[in-house]
């Protein structure tokens, strides 16, 4: 009686974490992370440049026309940033993030194991990880949105996306499926092409895995697999000519052997929360992880026994399930995560995506077997319990970084709009790299540190064609002392404003020193109450 009651709830349940979830990012203004100051100014760019009247921001910046991916994120918050200030539109991006992300991860463990929801509970811990909250890759969070949500409809409709299959299913009704599921390829593309290109490694071995199982095995594999590369056929052009068009600056780069072992105890969700949390947290999920280990082994040797296989190979043959390409995918996945290089000089962090990767999908493996109801009650609500232990601690993390983005974006109530200011960050505080993005967030003003614009994989570019050089007082950007920004053939400019983040006289350079006389004789100091920041405006 007390099973089916706790059956019952278990749904509300479910939506009630969900929701509790969200409290880390709703009682602040902004919810501060390494990229996401970025990602929401570039959105509002990008909606002066569709819905403004041409000006100086057209001057500066463009949109990338080729189809490149990190568009997702930036076009919802478009969206939302047409509706609602710039603030509440982060804060809507990043609450349909955690509603969805949950969401999706339960969606497909409905699918394949719809005995074993109270293990959805899992990716709980999942929704704030490194990418999400300290780095503030919200492209990178929606692509692993879609691709749980592709592979659950690949897994569902699989043999209606086969374009050579005689199932005796309405042709019509394939067809809107194979759309469908071509659309949440290209969204997963869209959203980032690390993530997408992942997707296509785990169906893959979804099809190899299948394939095993089925006596037709060559031409299973050669069916499938023609299908996935013709609905992927889009993203895959896309990605050809993305390669074909960028080379690599050669500078591999190898995350350290003992910073792998750290990122894999943290379950690459934390940096400087609480360790023994954290710990308890890592331990938990080892005992499932072994539970669940044995639980298939012991399948595995009673197949085995029942069908009185003596030959190995097709004792093993007989004894695969289809929840097995989870882990296949997994191990595959852990591999890659010791052994590529973390970045090439141009794309980076590879380690981190690759190990949540591995932690998700390990998840799903672990969701698929029927493990003692005790043992999955216990061990979630120790789970959980933890995860809302850091989920308070991240609550401190976002109040104490939100006051400096407030700070700032109620410093830039003093620039007028369309005014060209250079950002000088001379902090040491790693959050800080991209906070002076906060000064546009809420009119239309031209920031010349935009990392975006500069990289080429993003909506929008820097426009070489039109945007004059700038000038601090009579020191060119393209001077070395300052990075350089547009060579066009216009007149150069005066920068408006000089926002410094940090003290600018613990630096004592030459550069340095030419920029600090440079804004002594230029420009004049605007008043504001905080140390961290000063703002100057052209004398």
């Amino acid at each position: 009686m007390k099973a089916i009651r706790l059956k019952k709830l278990e749904p509300s349940i479910f939506v009630v974490i969900t929701i509790l979830n969200l409290f880390p990012v709703l009682f602040t203004t902004f919810v501060p992370t390494l990229d996401g100051a970025c990602h929401l100014y570039n959105s509002k760019l990008m909606n002066y440049l569709l819905f403004s009247a041409p000006g100086s921001i057209n001057d500066f910046f463009t949109f990338n026309h080729e189809p490149v991916p990190n568009y997702f994120g930036h076009i919802l918050l478009c969206f939302f940033n047409l509706v609602f200030p710039a603030w509440f539109a982060e804060k809507s991006l990043i609450v349909v993030y955690l509603l969805l992300f949950p969401l999706s991860f339960r969606s497909l463990i409905k699918t394949i194991s719809p005995h074993n929801l109270f293990l959805s509970y899992l990716i709980f811990p999942f929704t704030y990880n490194i990418i999400f909250f300290y780095l503030g890759f919200y492209n990178n969070c929606f692509a692993i949105i879609f691709m749980l949500l592709a592979l659950k409809y690949w897994i569902t409709n699989e043999e209606d996306l086969n374009l050579f299959s005689n199932q005796l299913n309405p042709r019509k009704m394939q067809w809107r499926k194979r759309i469908f599921f071509i659309i949440l390829l290209l969204l997963t593309y869209f959203s980032h092409m690390f993530i997408f290109a992942i997707l296509l490694f785990i169906i893959s071995i979804q099809i190899l895995i299948k394939a095993t199982m089925n006596a037709k095995t060559f031409s299973i594999i050669i069916k499938k697999s023609t299908t996935l590369i013709l609905l992927s056929i889009f993203p895959l052009i896309f990605i050809f000519f993305y390669f074909h068009s960028r080379k690599s600056t050669g500078e591999i780069d190898y995350m350290k052997f003992k910073e792998q072992l750290f990122w894999l105890k943290n379950l690459v969700i934390t940096y400087d929360e609480d360790p023994v949390f954290v710990g308890i947290l890592f331990y938990s999920f080892s005992i499932l992880l072994i539970s669940a280990f044995a639980y298939r082994i012991n399948s595995a040797r009673q197949l085995r026994k029942a069908n009185g296989t003596i030959n190995l190979f097709l004792s093993f043959k007989n004894s695969i399930i289809i929840s097995d390409f989870y882990l296949i995918s997994s191990i595959l996945l852990l591999m890659l995560y010791f052994i590529i290089p973390d970045g090439d000089g141009v794309a980076g962090y590879v380690t981190l995506r690759l190990g949540l990767l591995f932690f998700i999908i390990v998840s799903i493996w672990i969701a698929s077997h029927n493990l003692p109801k005790w043992l999955s009650i216990v061990i979630i609500s120790i789970i959980l319990v933890c995860h809302f232990k850091l989920n308070i601690d991240r609550m401190d993390t976002v109040k104490s970084l939100n006051s400096i983005a407030v700070d700032i974006t109620k410093l830039s109530q003093q620039i007028e709009p369309n005014s060209i200011v250079l950002p000088l960050n001379y902090s040491d505080n790693p959050h800080f790299v991209h906070f002076s993005s906060y000064i546009g967030v809420e009119k239309p003003i031209i920031i010349l540190d935009n990392y975006e614009c500069s990289r080429g994989w993003f909506p929008l570019l820097w426009n070489l064609k039109s945007m004059p050089s700038t000038m601090i007082g009579n020191i060119n950007s393209e001077q070395p002392c300052i990075y350089p920004h547009g060579k066009g053939n216009n007149p150069p400019v005066k920068i408006d404003y000089v926002f410094i983040l940090g003290n600018i006289d613990l630096r004592t350079d030459s550069c340095n020193e030419m920029i600090k006389k440079s804004i002594v004789d230029n420009y004049n100091l605007i008043p504001n109450n905080s140390d961290l920041m000063k703002l100057y405006k052209l004398k």
